[in-house]
């Protein structure tokens, strides 16, 4: 779901503004209410996923 904040007119959104900075408060906010019954899951450490055996050529 991409989020685009700007202005048909090309001119600057505001002082100092940068497209992340406009977008991310939005986006928190969307998903934090998306998201409210979803239980939290960790993320597994990198030294748990299954590596690749490497492959002789």
């Amino acid at each position: 779901m991409p989020i685009s904040l700007g202005r048909d007119d090309n001119k600057q959104l505001a002082s100092g503004a940068t497209g992340g900075g406009m977008v991310t408060p939005v986006w928190k906010d969307f998903m934090q209410k998306a998201l409210k019954d979803v239980p939290v899951m960790k993320f597994k450490p990198p030294s748990e996923f299954p590596r690749p055996k490497p492959v002789k050529i």
